[in-house]
C-alpha cells in the first residue's frame, strides 16, 4: 500500500524527525528557570511526513484530514 499525500495525492513524500526547539527552551528558561528548559524538548522525537510536491506536512501514524 503506497502512502499518498492527503492534499494532492502525490506519492513523493519524505519522513523527518523533529529536533529540539531551542527558541522554546530559551523562552521557557527565562520565564520558569531550569524547569522551562523542558519546553524545548516537547515533541523533539516526533516524526513528520512532508509532501515534496505541495509541501503539506502531517504527523506520522495519523491519517490527515486535508
Amino acid at each position: 500500500m503506497a502512502v499518498l499525500c492527503p492534499k494532492c495525492q502525490s506519492d513523493q513524500i519524505i519522513a523527518n524527525k523533529k529536533g529540539a526547539n531551542v527558541k522554546a527552551a530559551v523562552i521557557g528558561a527565562l520565564l520558569l528557570g531550569p524547569f522551562g528548559l523542558a519546553f524545548g524538548a516537547k515533541g523533539r522525537n516526533k516524526v513528520m511526513i512532508t509532501c515534496l510536491a505541495c509541501g503539506h506536512t502531517w504527523p506520522a501514524g495519523q491519517p490527515d484530514q486535508a
